[in-house]
């Protein structure tokens, strides 16, 4: 009996120093991807749009995800190509461009202020994120926009946007799929917001 024992905890101690023959993959890569048709306005405004500042924990290119509130944990297979608030940033230039109420959008990264008739919009992220929460399974994506008038400082307005959109299938890969079903639709009430104010 004795033997069998010694011949046992042998087996399980070489097991545990044995090399990993199957090392993890790299994390598969995703984007954040919406088409927005391009609608300039000759007679317009010129508007900047300045770098998306993001709220801590979304500064990162982690996929993340709330299965309990206040506690958010990212995909371990899966990450972003770049953080969310840089990927944004082209896709509010063009959901400006497509609300036909500019005659140019520029991306105001080291933009200078420019003359009375260019509006400024600031943009804060504060949510996006998959969401496992009082037995719904959806994705969320928040932004703070603040429109101004750089040569006066002058704040037009300041508005919330936000968009749900319910999960089909789970992982990464489904809620990514997930936040990009939903980017049109906060995209385009981003155009509408942006022309109601210039037209009121």
């Amino acid at each position: 009996m004795r033997r069998v024992w010694v011949v046992v905890l042998l087996f399980l101690s070489g097991c545990s120093v044995l090399p990993d023959r199957s090392p993890g993959a790299a994390p598969t890569e995703y984007r954040l991807h919406a088409e927005v048709v391009e609608r300039l306005d000759s007679d317009g405004p010129v508007l900047l749009v300045m770098p998306i500042r993001a709220v801590p924990g979304l500064d990162s290119r982690s996929i993340l995800y709330l299965n309990e509130p206040h506690r958010a944990q990212g995909y371990r297979d899966a990450r972003w190509v770049d953080t969310p608030a840089r990927q944004l940033e082209p896709l509010l230039v063009a959901a400006a461009e497509g609300s036909g109420g500019f005659r140019a959008v520029v991306a105001g990264r080291g933009a200078g202020t420019g003359g009375a008739d260019v509006l400024r919009l600031d943009s804060d992220l504060l949510a996006l994120q998959q969401e496992w929460l009082d037995g719904r399974d959806q994705v969320r994506i928040a932004l703070r926009v603040t429109l101004s008038r750089p040569a006066s400082g002058q704040v037009v307005a300041s508005h919330r946007l936000a968009q749900q959109v319910a999960l089909n299938g789970v992982g990464a890969e489904a809620a990514v799929t997930a936040f990009n079903r939903a980017l049109p639709a906060l995209l385009e009430t981003l155009g509408d917001w942006l022309v109601e104010q210039i037209n009121e």
